[in-house]
Parts: structure tokens; C-alpha cells; sequence
């Protein structure tokens, strides 16, 4: 399927692309490309070069490792406006990646050659900008995630709230009106690690988000994720 938006409407939700000057726009529509990323798919898999940077217009990526038992851990979702932290860091460091991203929904993204992406990271601020700032945020993000994982169990706590709060919504509707940010303050997380943890739930097929709202899909299945 060919891309329904053109490299300037893309880039037009990038700060670095809006706050730089006309000549850099120009060089960077001229060397993007848009693409899109079918669901199911995947963007990389650990183990291979990094060959393009992608910048997300829409969609969403989960980039997860995988340990013993094939069990996998969600590092961080690349959504609208982002790129991928595990991308940068294997073109400018020049590596392979180190963990897998897949396609979770439909991605339309712009994509860089990586040669020209280490040569406009060196020359352009607000490229540069841009990659500093989303590396610390993704940095603490991954911090908080390591902290939940080693001396807490949020995804029991997470389950074990939703399920309470299940209980007193509508039996034949049982949708919980709540914000992210909302159930991040009652477990004394961040509404970052609250997202992730609530998408994993998402993806077994638990539970249902939208805009808001949580809907319960499989009572079983979310009692086990206790």
C-alpha cells in the first residue's frame, strides 16, 4: 500500500524539522522516504545492521527482548513523532540491534538512509536537539522499566486494580473511565511504564484500551496475569 501522506506532512510533526531552516527541509524531504509497515511485520530483528532511521507519522512499534522460555520484555513503543532509540544509537555507534521491533499496528513513517543520518546529526542543532532529547527521555523511561522489574511485580498490581475496579462498573459493559496518568498516581508508578505494561495486557487480550476508557475482554485471563 502506498503511503497516504507525502514526506512534508510527516516531517511537519517533528520539532527538529519544523524549527529548521529552509535548506535543511529541502535536503531532508529530498533524502527521506516515505514507507509504510504492514502489521505483523517487523521493522528489525536483533542481530541486523542498522540501514535507516524512521521517523513514525502514525502507528505503533514495540521494540522487546526476548529471554529464556521465549518470555519477552517490552522496552518502549514507537508511536506517533518518535523514532526509535535502539536505532539511533546503532547508527551513530555504528552496531548491530540488539532487540526485535515489531509492528503492532500499521506504520507510516518517513525513513534515512543511516549515512546521511550520522552526516545531518553532526552538522544540523535541530536534528541533534531532537535525538539528545529523545534519547534521555527513552533513557528514563528504561530506567523506571529496570526498577519495576527487579523490585516490584506492577503488572499483579495493575491486573489486581483493573479487576477491582471492574467489579463496580456496568456488568454487561464493564468499562473503566480512567486516564493513564490516573492509574499511574493510584500504584505510585509513571504513566509511561502504566502505558506499557497496559498494552501488554492489550496484546494477550485481556483487556481492550481506548481513548480514556479500558475495557475488559477476558476476566480469566487478566485473574492469571495476577
Amino acid at each position: 500500500m502506498p503511503p497516504s501522506l507525502k514526506a512534508s506532512e510527516i516531517l511537519g510533526q517533528f520539532g527538529f524539522y519544523r524549527d529548521a531552516d529552509a535548506g535543511l527541509r529541502e535536503l531532508i524531504v529530498q533524502q527521506a522516504r516515505p514507507v509504510v509497515l504492514e502489521r505483523g511485520s517487523y521493522f528489525f530483528r536483533a542481530g541486523q545492521p542498522c540501514v535507516c532511521i524512521p521517523f513514525v507519522a502514525r502507528g505503533d512499534v514495540r521494540v522487546f527482548i526476548t529471554g529464556e522460555g521465549s518470555r519477552e520484555i517490552t522496552l518502549y513503543h514507537v508511536e506517533t513523532g518518535q523514532s526509535c532509540l535502539l536505532t539511533l544509537n546503532a547508527a551513530l555507534m555504528e552496531t548491530s540491534y540488539s532487540a526485535d521491533a515489531f509492528v503492532e499496528e500499521e506504520v507510516e513513517a518517513l525513513v534515512v538512509p543511516v549515512e546521511t543520518f550520522r552526516q545531518w546529526f553532526h552538522q544540523y542543532d535541530p536534528l541533534r536537539q531532537f535525538v539528545l532529547e529523545m534519547m534521555a527521555q527513552r533513557i528514563l523511561e528504561l530506567m523506571t522499566l529496570v526498577s519495576e522489574v527487579t523490585f516490584g511485580r506492577l503488572d499483579r498490581r495493575l491486573a489486581d486494580f483493573l479487576l477491582r475496579n471492574f467489579a463496580q462498573a456496568d456488568a454487561g459493559d464493564p468499562v473503566i473511565s480512567m486516564t493513564h496518568e490516573h492509574i499511574a498516581a493510584e500504584l505510585g508508578s509513571v504513566r509511561e511504564v502504566i502505558s506499557r505494561v497496559l498494552k501488554e495486557f492489550e496484546r494477550k487480550g485481556a483487556i481492550g484500551i481506548r481513548r480514556g476508557r479500558i475495557a475488559l475482554q477476558d476476566p480469566g485471563l487478566l485473574e492469571s496475569l495476577k
